[in-house]
């Protein structure tokens, strides 16, 4: 009975994907295994209402970064302004369009690694619960052509101390991001 419910979930699993034309959530390109160096840009932020309790950026970067020399990749942070991003959609940075393609001119010779924001929440209960979902690419340094595509998320609840749930939500959701990265040859 048990080896019959797990068929019946797998089925309606694969036939709910059928059809779809979003991108996958996690996608990996032989391509990646060749590239040496990658950059790391900072996170991009499309929520409607950013303001300040996000200021994470720079930490989440260096964690990358931090995890792509362990994976034997050459990682280095980007220094991109936010302007880099203006005036377009989610959708257009995820499925790179060619305005995004046009912007990063500057930085042909290594792969490009994306993160954005796609979840951020925090909320008060009996302590603070912060939950953040992180998704992010990586762009063949010449074509702009997509190699690879993960999504992360993580959460932390503690007492009513909201920054160290928010770095710790933050940490554990480029980690879990990270994990999808191959190591390198």
């Amino acid at each position: 009975m048990k080896t019959l419910f797990i068929s019946f979930i797998t089925l309606v699993s694969i036939s709910a994907c059928i059809g779809q034309s979003n991108p996958p959530l996690h996608f990996l390109s032989p391509k990646l295994m060749e590239q040496k160096e990658i950059t790391v840009f900072p996170i991009a932020d499309f929520r409607e209402n950013q303001g300040t309790a996000f200021n994470l950026a720079d930490f989440t970067q260096n964690i990358m970064v931090k995890k792509l020399n362990r994976l034997k990749y050459k990682g280095k942070a980007g220094v991109v302004q936010k302007e880099i991003y203006k005036d377009l959609s989610l959708d257009q940075v995820m499925q790179p369009a060619p305005e995004l393609l046009s912007r990063l001119e500057n930085f042909k010779g290594a792969a490009i690694l994306i993160p954005v924001l796609t979840q951020y929440e925090s909320k008060m209960g009996l302590g603070w619960g912060t939950e953040v979902q992180l998704s992010a690419l990586i762009l063949e340094p010449e074509s702009g052509e997509v190699i690879w595509r993960h999504t992360g998320s993580g959460e932390d609840y503690g007492p009513l101390i909201k920054g160290i749930n928010q770095r710790t939500a933050m940490q554990n959701t480029t980690l879990d991001l990270m994990r999808g990265l191959p190591k390198n040859k």
